[in-house]
């Protein structure tokens, strides 16, 4: 035997190496859970409502049925001139990108909280009781994701930043539009 087939292995265990970390890496990747899904549309079936699933530490959940608001007319207008919003709904605005996302609360007749989450459906911050009327900018951290509730909702149910939101159902971008 020589040296070089000592330093060097064989292609049967230099693959068997090669399979092996393979397998680690899709094990490892498995374990990522998306934090967004889309709803899947089938001809002449409605789509399923959109939802959010609010996840704390110690296996807590919570669910909101929402509205989403994508474009920048429909963010605008947001939750204004609502005078209810039913306990366990919010609304969802989605951003092209993660960025400081600031709120006020103009013609919004109802207290709110409001949850910010970043692409990989972290919250990074929450505004709890938001005052109606309110002129004051709102933020949160870098979002890509805001959800407005009821305000009391977030205390009420354990939710804080570091959580985990998992956005299901969400509308697809329709083909040829983009946000704004």
């Amino acid at each position: 035997m020589s040296h070089t087939s000592l330093l060097r292995p064989s292609w049967p265990a230099l693959l068997q190496r090669l399979l092996a970390a393979a397998a680690v890496l899709l094990a490892l990747g498995g374990c990522h859970r998306q934090a967004v899904t889309y709803a899947k549309s089938e001809a002449g079936v409605a789509a399923p409502r959109p939802f959010a699933v609010f996840e704390g530490p110690s296996g807590r959940s919570s669910r909101v049925d929402l509205e989403v608001a994508r474009t920048l007319e429909e963010r605008n207008r947001g939750l204004m001139f609502r005078e209810r919003l039913d306990a366990n709904a919010g609304m969802l605005f989605v951003f092209e990108s993660e960025d400081q996302h600031s709120f006020w609360m103009k013609n919004t007749y109802i207290p709110l909280d409001l949850v910010f989450i970043d692409e990989m459906g972290e919250i990074t911050g929450v505004v709890e009781e938001a005052e109606p009327h309110s002129l004051a900018p709102m933020s949160g951290g870098p979002s890509r994701y805001v959800i407005e509730v009821n305000g009391g909702w977030c205390e009420a149910h354990g939710v804080r930043t570091g959580d985990r939101v998992r956005l299901e159902n969400l509308p697809p971008v329709p083909a040829g539009a983009e946000e704004e």
